[in-house]
């Protein structure tokens, strides 16, 4: 839009360059480390999530909030 919201802009792409497939062939072949940090949040949801499993499977339950000082810390 322009700024005051009177005209949109469309703009079609007819093809990229370098190609989809030139593009994918280059990602496939970087090293993980470059683009790792796009993955972060995905990555620490999955953790919570299996963290979380671990616990269901195992039947944890708290005496006390993890948290919670112990009665011996107070």
């Amino acid at each position: 839009m322009n700024q005051p919201e009177t005209e949109a802009y469309v703009i079609r792409m007819l093809e990229t360059r370098p190609s989809d497939e030139s593009l994918w062939a280059s990602f496939e072949t970087c090293p993980y480390r470059f683009y790792a940090t796009a993955a972060i949040a995905d990555q620490e949801q999955m953790q919570r999530a299996w963290v979380e499993a671990i616990k269901r499977s195992a039947g944890l339950k708290w005496q006390r909030p993890p948290d919670a000082p112990r009665d011996d810390e107070e």
